[in-house]
């Protein structure tokens, strides 16, 4: 390649996913930071934007909150200005995140969320409109608004059941389970955390899995269950 900065570029935004997947959260960002450094005078392009939102969920995996706001707010910069909708609504979604947890404030990321919604289902993106659901589903959780949030997480895990992707599933089914107990019923709380251990195991994901072995020992706990609970806690470890 003639431009072997621009393919530095363009592979470590394609590696995002795996790297996320993975849990290379540290070797992924040497790789980024260090192509994005490269890459900076060229300006803004689809290219860099792409590698932004890999730094963007690499820095959410650290728990680097500042880096996250960062990358969110310069990749919407950049799929503004050369007019690509999609990454528009992706860079929402990533902004609202980081606002919910940078800022601490639920109510400013479900705005962001609410119109990173609006955009993806005009490009006709049901992958990012589900993550976008299941977002303002834990932003609304956030605010105590009960109802909403099982609302956005029903339709956000209809979603991802029409596209097959698995991780957004497991992790719908997580915070679902967790509305779900929270509305008491822990019984339905319980069947969905199972189907999320389920697809993570069947994933090999081992973080999303940890998360649904926690979440079902605490619908052990609320119903009086506490050996149970005390093994699935184990295991998670």
């Amino acid at each position: 390649d003639p431009d072997p900065t621009a393919l530095g570029l363009r592979l470590a935004g394609a590696l995002g996913w795996f790297w996320s997947r993975r849990g290379y959260a540290g070797e992924a960002r040497r790789w980024l930071e260090a192509a994005l450094a490269r890459s900076e005078p060229a300006g803004p392009t689809v290219e860099r934007a792409r590698a932004l939102r890999a730094l963007w969920g690499m820095a959410l995996m650290q728990g680097d909150y500042g880096a996250v706001q960062a990358s969110a707010e310069e990749g919407l910069r950049i799929a503004r200005s050369v007019g690509d909708q999609r990454l528009v609504g992706l860079f929402l979604l990533h902004l609202g995140v980081a606002t919910r947890h940078h800022h601490g404030d639920p109510e400013a990321a479900r705005a962001l969320l609410l119109e990173s919604l609006e955009v993806l289902r005009e490009v006709g993106d049901a992958w990012g409109a589900a993550y976008a659901l299941r977002d303002l589903g834990v932003a609304a959780w956030l605010q105590d608004e009960l109802d909403a949030a099982l609302a956005y997480l029903e339709d956000g895990l209809t979603l991802f059941r029409s596209t097959g992707e698995r991780w957004g599933l497991t992790t719908t089914l997580g915070h679902l389970g967790t509305a779900r107990l929270r509305a008491g019923d822990p019984d339905r709380a319980a069947r969905l955390l199972r189907e999320a251990l389920s697809v993570s195991l069947e994933m090999g994901d081992a973080w999303t899995g940890a998360a649904a072995l926690i979440r079902l020992a605490q619908v052990a706990g609320t119903v009086g269950d506490y050996q149970r609970a005390a093994r699935l806690l184990g295991a998670s470890e």
